[in-house]
C-alpha cells in the first residue's frame, strides 16, 4: 500500500482508513509507527494508535498529547505494545 492507492496524502487519514480495509482490521486493533508528524497526525486521525521513532525532528508537547508513545529506537518501543499484541 502506498500514497498512490489514495487521493489524499499524509497528513490525512485516508492511507491508513484504507490499510484498514483491506486487512479487514479495525483502526483500534492496528499500530502504526511513523518517524514524522504527518505521519503520527494521519494514523491518529484514522483512530489507529501511532508510536513515534523521530528520525529527522522531534515531537513537539501538542504532537506527544496524540502519540501512545515516543520511542528512541523500535526495539524500546517493543515493552509498550506488548499488552496490546494477542500472541
Amino acid at each position: 500500500m502506498s500514497a498512490e492507492d489514495v487521493k489524499r496524502g499524509k497528513p490525512y487519514p485516508d492511507i491508513y482508513e484504507y490499510a484498514c480495509r483491506k486487512l479487514g482490521l479495525r483502526p483500534e486493533e492496528c499500530i502504526a509507527y511513523e518517524d514524522s508528524p504527518n505521519g503520527i497526525i494521519s494514523a491518529h486521525d484514522a483512530g489507529i494508535n501511532a508510536i513515534m521513532i523521530p528520525d529527522m525532528s522531534q515531537p513537539d508537547e501538542e504532537l506527544r498529547q496524540i502519540c501512545f508513545g515516543v520511542f528512541p529506537t523500535l526495539v524500546d518501543s517493543f515493552a509498550a505494545i506488548e499488552p496490546m499484541l494477542k500472541i
